[in-house]
């Protein structure tokens, strides 16, 4: 028997899972047991319900999955210009503010530097320490730390033309784009307006190329720490017309994402104990 425990928590309606043997057998969310719309605390009551509902004791768990949906490659810099400054004063006191921040946190400077590869440099190697961190935690307690690779689209085509055209192949068109000025910032680097910077600031081509300097660096980083990696971002790269946004999937994408992670952690569980099953995984309903 294999037992797997997935969490959410921390961002939003918090949740627990627990599969068995490749069956759901519980999942609920927290604001069930606690009453309150979209609770985001750390789902204690559903984590204790998953585990009662389904008749298995704390000790049968073998593999625990965990989402926390706060941007990890965020930068906490206190703000260094009157822009940033009246962001960072509107996010302590509107909520969908707060969540912009946390999504696209700012930075200061011109719109030229916001496309830099400083600047993706920077987010990356901020998610890497927080990812190491996770690596550490589990490393010290006999933990299995898998890390998982991600789509993401920038707009740049349209969703029809999406299918086939890889995550390497919308880069280079990205690529091509700022050398044409259709996409970026302007040549001069000078201060821009507070609106230009906005613009720049939410362009999902830019948090494109931020995307693929992260992605770049943690496979680099797994392979240095020895770390499995599920390769989700290959395993959608020829249906990415099922990207229906930056952070949303099609029912069928989410399919292929539930496989590779399976794939990922069964791989590891057959070569830490012979005992679970070999051959291929049971489909997924």
């Amino acid at each position: 028997m294999t037992v797997a425990l997935g969490i959410s928590a921390f961002y939003h309606d918090s949740a627990a899972a627990l599969v068995r043997d490749g069956d759901i057998v519980a999942a609920a969310q927290e604001e069930r047991f606690t009453r309150k719309k979209h609770d985001a605390n750390f789902p204690v009551n559903a984590l204790r319900y998953c585990v009662q509902e389904a008749g298995v004791a704390w000790t049968d768990i073998d593999f625990v999955t965990f989402y926390e949906g706060v941007n990890d490659a965020a930068i906490v810099n206190p703000p260094t210009d009157a822009f940033s400054r009246r962001i960072q004063w509107l996010a302590e006191r509107v909520l969908t503010v707060q969540l912009l921040t946390y999504l696209f946190p700012v930075e200061s400077g011109t719109a030229e530097h916001m496309w830099s590869d400083e600047v993706a440099a920077a987010r990356s190697s901020v998610f890497l320490e927080n990812v190491e961190k996770l690596r550490s935690k589990c490393a010290a307690r006999g933990i299995t730390f898998i890390v998982a690779t991600q789509q993401v689209k920038s707009g740049i085509l349209p969703a029809e033309k999406m299918r086939g055209v890889t995550y390497a192949e919308e880069l280079a068109l990205i690529d091509a784009a700022r050398k044409k000025r259709e996409v970026g910032p302007g040549a001069t680097g000078v201060a821009v307006t507070d609106l230009q910077k906005m613009s720049s600031w939410l362009d999902p081509a830019r948090v494109f190329t931020v995307h693929a300097h992260l992605m770049a660096d943690m496979l680099v980083w797994a392979n240095e720490k020895k770390v499995p990696v599920a390769d989700v971002r290959t395993a959608l790269d020829e249906r990415r017309d099922l990207l229906v946004s930056w952070v949303h999937l099609h029912p069928d994408a989410n399919r292929i994402v539930a496989e590779t992670l399976a794939d990922a952690i069964l791989a590891q569980a057959r070569a830490a104990h012979p005992a679970v099953a070999a051959g291929p995984r049971a489909a997924l309903p």
